[in-house]
């Protein structure tokens, strides 16, 4: 007869980076095995008051802002920027993020302004 073996799996995951602009839901064994109190979440600079007060989100000791992963983080000169969706349609060329966010079916789309892109959800 063979010897039943069990496995704890323990995983070293030190950083998550999140681009959503609303934490994500997540089912209660999202994180099992994750060290909450050594892991770090970086969310906009905006947003940690949100994630900190999100379901399992707020599990996470150290939840840090970083104003590279904002939408406004885009903005150098101008707050138009290029709005794609998934499959890489322009939706709207040179629009201020806050006229058209509302209008937009919530999902996940593509902002870009200059070289730089970043993915977001609405």
């Amino acid at each position: 007869m063979e010897a039943i073996q069990k496995f704890i799996i323990v995983w070293t995951l030190e950083t998550i980076v999140s681009y959503a602009q609303i934490p994500p839901v997540c089912g209660n064994n999202t994180f099992q095995g994750v060290d909450k109190s050594n892991c770090i979440v970086r969310v906009a600079l905006s947003k940690v008051d949100a994630y900190k007060a999100a379901d399992t989100w707020g599990e996470f000791v150290n939840i840090q802002g970083d104003e590279a992963l904002s939408i406004d983080g885009l903005h150098e000169e101008s707050s138009k920027v290029d709005i794609y969706n998934l499959q890489g349609r322009l939706l709207y060329p040179k629009a201020d993020i806050e006229e058209v966010k509302d209008a937009l079916p919530k999902g996940i789309y593509l902002l870009r302004q200059g070289q730089r892109t970043i993915k977001v959800a609405f």
